[in-house]
């Protein structure tokens, strides 16, 4: 409403917290799941940089935190027009202090692990022994051949001497074989009571899993941020989106048409005009995701 009667140059948002600084100041991702859809509402309205550091002794707002009685609110100058340096230059304006790693900060901050259990065999131990595949597969040659020379040492075909082709042909099936035997699983049999109610949850859970890699592995990689310190190409007209719809699943979201961009001050867009089948629509640029073109 206020942008419809007054020219604004540049937002700053004051802010006497410097946990919630550093919460807003860095990515989403980095956070507990609460803390991040907040910041994540926050950065779809206002760039990070907006937000400027005030300290509490000259924040106007201080005073109502206090219970004060209404004639200090009269008294008190900075809560009717703000802290004197406020209508000087901005070089003026209090300097946002370090952003330190508080222990309040880092108790919000995600920690991601993952469980590992491996156990080395002792052919594994062996084949690390080995920095060339040539020496690997001549040796595991020879080996294949004393292996049969054991199993029956008085047969015919015993070779002697240089390895054959086929010797070597043979080692490499081996040790492809014996990297691949974990990666491919014995097939069980067919179950023989399936529950159909248990059969299709896990469907659907597997195809929840789906959408859910692809929205936050493919699909948020299509957007622009405006954190990134790199340039990026802004959206323009005839350009091919998928419109992000929060009450929706991922496989519903409509694909649209740019017809019409709204770019800013700076020339970047961050609203645009896009035409789907069911009609034309005014949308944030983050709730657009331009798909790649061949």
């Amino acid at each position: 409403m206020l942008k419809d009667h007054v020219s604004i140059q540049s937002t700053v948002v004051w802010c006497d917290s410097m946990v919630s600084l550093q919460w807003i100041k860095a990515s989403p991702h980095k956070w507990k799941t609460f803390i991040a859809n907040r910041v994540s509402q926050i950065h779809e309205r206002l760039a990070p940089d907006c937000f400027r550091y005030v300290p509490s002794a000259s924040n106007p707002s201080d005073i109502a935190s206090r219970g004060a009685l209404p004639m200090q609110f009269l008294s008190d100058r900075s809560w009717l027009s703000g802290p004197d340096w406020l209508i000087g230059p901005p070089e003026k304006w209090p300097k946002v202090p370090p952003l330190l790693k508080s222990e309040e900060v880092m108790a919000e901050a995600q920690i991601v692990s993952l469980p590992l259990n491996s156990e080395i065999t002792p052919i594994e131990s062996w084949l690390e022994n080995y920095s060339s595949f040539t020496w690997l597969k001549r040796h595991t040659a020879f080996l294949l051949r004393y292996f049969k020379y054991l199993r029956d040492p008085h047969a015919d075909s015993l070779l002697t001497g240089g390895l054959s082709t086929d010797e070597l042909k043979l080692a490499v099936i081996r040790l492809v074989r014996f990297m691949q035997r974990p990666a491919f699983a014995l097939v069980g049999p067919e179950p023989e009571n399936l529950n159909i109610t248990k059969r299709w949850k896990l469907v659907q859970k597997l195809l929840h899993s789906f959408w859910d890699r692809w929205r936050k592995d493919y699909l948020g990689g299509l957007q622009t941020r405006s954190k990134w310190t790199k340039e990026f190409i802004n959206l323009k007209v005839d350009d091919l989106v998928i419109m992000k719809e929060p009450n929706l699943s991922p496989s519903q979201w409509k694909m649209a048409r740019i017809t019409k961009v709204l770019p800013g001050e700076d020339g970047i867009v961050r609203v645009a005009e896009v035409k789907t089948a069911q009609g034309t629509f005014t949308r944030s640029e983050r709730k657009l995701c331009p798909l790649p073109l061949a």
